[in-house]
């Protein structure tokens, strides 16, 4: 289970065709829009992001709880997945 420390969390998965993603999950201040969201990027197996075209997203306000459930479910999501 990953906890969101900091107002950041970053995880790197391997997704069902052995392609990575990286799971990031923020505190997004004003004026961008404020409060929690998880983005998923493609990248390398070191995590280093090669495309920055969100791949998934989801905001969550300001309800640091919902966006630590949220950054696991999508973990679990993308575990699942298949990339092209």
């Amino acid at each position: 289970m990953s906890i969101l420390l900091d107002d950041y969390q970053r995880d790197v998965i391997v997704t069902r065709n052995g392609k990575h993603v990286v799971v990031d999950t923020r505190y997004v201040p004003w004026p961008t829009g404020r409060g929690y969201e998880t983005q998923v990027f493609r990248c390398n197996s070191n995590g280093t992001v090669t495309n920055y075209k969100s791949l998934d997203e989801n905001r969550y306000g300001e309800s640091k709880t919902a966006a630590d459930a949220g950054h696991t479910k999508m973990i679990n999501k993308w575990m699942k997945e298949t990339l092209v």
